[in-house]
C-alpha cells in the first residue's frame, strides 16, 4: 500500500517507486552487514574492536567489544568534535574523529543508544576487516542490495534524488510537547534542558548533520552515515528484512546461515535503563526485539528497528512486517499498524 505525497509544495503523489529517508531504521541494516561479516569469518562479535582498528584504543577503549558496539554498551556514544557535512565526505578523517572519541562509562556497565556513532565505527570495523576494504555503503550495495534485488542506500546515486520524497518535519512545539506527557520520553525530554546531561550533550553533538535542513541537502543523502541516512523504499527494506524471517535466504539465495539468524534472534543484553534515551530498553546483536507501538498484537519473536517520524521495521521468524509513514502522531502509526497486522 501506498499513498499520500512525496512533496508538498507542489503536490506530488506518493508513487510505488517513491524513496524516502529512513533515519535510525538505517541501524539494522548495519546490523545485518556485521552479521555477514560474522557469518563469514571477517569479523567476530566477541573480538575487541582495537584488534581491527588500533587507533581505536585510544582513550581508554582497548578493551570494548564489537558485540557492545552492536548492543550500545560501549560508553562512547559520540565524538569529542561534533562532525559536519564536509567531514562525512572522507572515511579517513570520520575514523580519525571517531578514533578519539572518550568514554562516558565504563563500557559494559550500562548501555546507552549511540545515535551516530554505531554507524561510523561500525563502518570502520568492517572496512579493515572486509578482504576487499569496503566501506559499508558499498558493502551492503554489493553483497546484499544488488544480489537480492533491495532497494535501498547507505550513500545515495545522486541520479536517484529526485525520487526521494520532501523532508518534513514536525511541528517543534508539538512535538516536545507530546514527548513531554509521553511515559516514555518524559525524563529524556527533561534531560534535554540540562546542558551537562548526557543526553543533552549527545544530541546537540550530533546537531551539526542532523536537523531536518541539512539532512534534506545532497551532501547529506550522498554520503554514507550508517547509523541515519538509509534511503530507499518500503518494498525494499520489506525484502531485506525478509531475508531474515526466512531464516537467512530469500528467493531461493542464501546470505546467511540459519545459525547466523538465530544468534541475532538470542543474543538479548537484559533490559535497563537506556543511559541516553532514558527509558527501558534492550538490544539483541543491532536489532530491537518487539515494539510497544502495537499493544493489541502478541509481540513474542518480534525484531526489527525504529526510526524517527515513525519508521518502523520488524519481523517475526514466519512473516516480515514493514511501516513506513511520513511524519504523523504516534497514535496514528499504532492505528495503521495494529489494523494492518491484525488483517495479515
Amino acid at each position: 500500500m501506498w499513498g499520500g505525497y512525496a512533496s508538498i509544495i507542489p503536490e506530488e503523489p506518493w508513487q510505488q517507486d517513491t524513496m524516502s529517508t529512513f533515519f535510525s531504521a538505517t541501524k539494522g541494516v548495519a546490523a545485518l552487514c556485521i552479521a555477514v561479516a560474522v557469518d563469514r569469518g571477517y569479523l567476530d562479535y566477541d573480538q575487541k574492536v582495537a584488534h581491527y582498528w588500533p587507533d581505536f584504543a585510544q582513550n581508554g577503549k582497548e578493551d570494548i567489544t564489537l558485540r557492545q558496539i552492536l548492543n550500545h554498551q560501549a560508553g562512547v556514544p559520540m565524538t569529542q568534535t561534533a562532525m559536519d557535512l564536509e567531514m562525512l565526505k572522507d572515511h579517513d578523517a570520520v575514523g580519525e574523529v571517531v578514533a578519539a572519541s572518550e568514554l562516558l562509562w565504563k563500557p559494559g556497565t550500562a548501555h546507552g543508544y549511540h545515535s551516530l556513532n554505531y554507524g561510523f565505527i561500525l563502518s570502520q570495523v568492517l572496512q579493515r576487516a572486509d578482504p576487499e576494504h569496503r566501506t559499508m555503503g558499498v558493502f551492503f550495495h554489493e553483497e546484499i542490495a544488488k544480489p537480492f534485488g533491495i532497494e535501498f542506500y547507505m550513500g545515495l546515486p545522486k541520479e536517484e534524488i529526485p525520487r526521494v520524497a520532501s523532508l518534513v518535519p514536525p511541528k517543534p512545539l508539538y512535538s516536545m510537547l507530546r514527548m513531554l506527557f509521553s511515559s516514555r520520553y518524559r525524563n529524556f525530554m527533561r534531560a534535554m534542558f540540562n546542558k551537562e546531561s548526557i543526553p543533552s550533550k549527545v544530541f546537540r553533538n550530533n546537531g551539526k548533520i542532523t536537523t531536518f535542513p541539512k539532512m534534506a541537502t545532497t551532501e547529506f543523502r550522498c554520503s554514507e552515515v550508517p547509523s541515519v541516512n538509509g534511503i530507499g523504499t518500503a518494498r525494499g527494506l520489506a525484502r531485506l528484512y525478509a531475508i531474515l524471517a526466512n531464516g537467512g535466504e530469500l528467493d531461493g539465495k542464501r546470505l546467511l546461515s540459519q545459525e547466523a539468524v538465530e544468534t541475532i534472534m538470542t543474543s538479548c543484553t537484559e533490559e535497563k535503563l537506556d543511559t541516553v534515551m532514558m527509558t527501558k530498553t534492550k538490544w539483541c546483536l543491532g536489532f530491537h526485539p518487539h515494539f510497544n507501538v502495537i499493544s493489541e498484537v502478541n509481540l513474542e519473536n518480534v525484531y526489527g528497528h525504529k526510526g524517527m517520524v515513525d519508521k518502523v521495521d520488524f519481523l517475526t521468524i514466519r512473516r516480515h512486517y514493514h511501516l513506513h509513514m511520513s511524519p504523523t502522531s504516534c497514535h496514528r502509526t499504532q492505528w495503521v499498524m495494529t489494523h494492518v497486522t491484525l488483517t495479515l
